[in-house]
């Protein structure tokens, strides 16, 4: 008897056109899991599975994106002294500085 590999599912649409929108960049990761989760009002482990599929990334990168960003949402962890608010700031610069075409690997003019 044959052993045939299971067949994939295919990637959910609205994820699939969310990674397309992003031109399936691998930083856009936690963004479209931003989005998604908006959405869908949280994050399945389906739609975190399609999320790294349409992004080309192992699914356990989506699935630890997803575990730090539940630490995000702790009102404890936003309040301007907590502990993550200098976390927050860096991850809304970046946020911006993305937003704006800039990406960090991008070689430094000049140089």
């Amino acid at each position: 008897m044959k052993h045939h590999p299971p067949r994939s599912q295919p990637i959910a649409p609205d994820i699939a056109a969310l990674a397309a929108e992003h031109h399936h960049r691998p930083e856009a990761l936690v963004e479209i899991l931003q989005a998604v989760q908006g959405r869908q009002g949280r994050l399945t482990p389906a739609a975190l599975t399609d999320t790294a599929r349409a992004l080309h990334l192992p699914a356990h990168q989506a699935y630890g994106a997803a575990s730090a960003m539940s630490t995000w949402s702790m009102p404890t962890c936003l309040g301007p002294a907590g502990p993550m608010s200098s976390v927050m700031g860096v991850i809304s610069t970046l946020s911006r500085l993305e937003a704006s075409h800039f990406r960090l690997r991008d070689p430094v003019p000049g140089r």
